[in-house]
């Protein structure tokens, strides 16, 4: 992926569906930058997809799909703020936050086809397979008084 996109979120095989996953609860919200994520986005992506077509006995064929993404996202966010209170010295805080977020998934699609003059026999099976890890951390500096 030679352009910054996030393959992530795209599809992988051809399902034709997105894969679409669960958003975890309470999860922090960074801020990002008001600007395309093409500008600030590093890709660390990797997509490999491999098709198979085996024609067996009896005018039978075999075709496989196996598709694996492997994508790393980081993200770091610092936040300065200052309360300015009346007849004291003003507050500061920082908080720091970083997050990562590594997706591995497996999509692999296995078609079984035999067509006879008097038998026609299509099967298939899907299986998808997902890792995803995510980790965040916010470490916030106290102020001193």
């Amino acid at each position: 992926n030679e352009l910054p996109d996030n393959i992530s979120i795209q599809k992988v095989g051809e399902s034709g569906n997105k894969n679409f996953r669960e958003e975890i609860i309470n999860k922090l919200a960074m801020q990002v930058p008001s600007i395309s994520a093409r500008r600030y986005l590093f890709n660390n992506s990797n997509l490999i997809h491999f098709n198979v077509l085996k024609v067996l006995r009896n005018k039978a064929q075999l075709k496989t799909n196996i598709s694996y993404l492997n994508d790393f996202i980081a993200n770091e966010s610092l936040t300065n703020t200052t309360y300015f209170l009346p007849l004291l010295p003003p507050i500061n805080f920082t908080e720091i936050a970083t997050g990562y977020l590594n997706t591995d998934k497996i999509e692999t699609n296995i078609f079984y086809t035999q067509n006879l003059k008097k038998l026609y026999i299509k099967n298939s099976t899907k299986i998808k397979l997902d890792f995803t890890k995510q980790n965040e951390q916010v470490i916030t500096s106290l102020p001193v008084v």
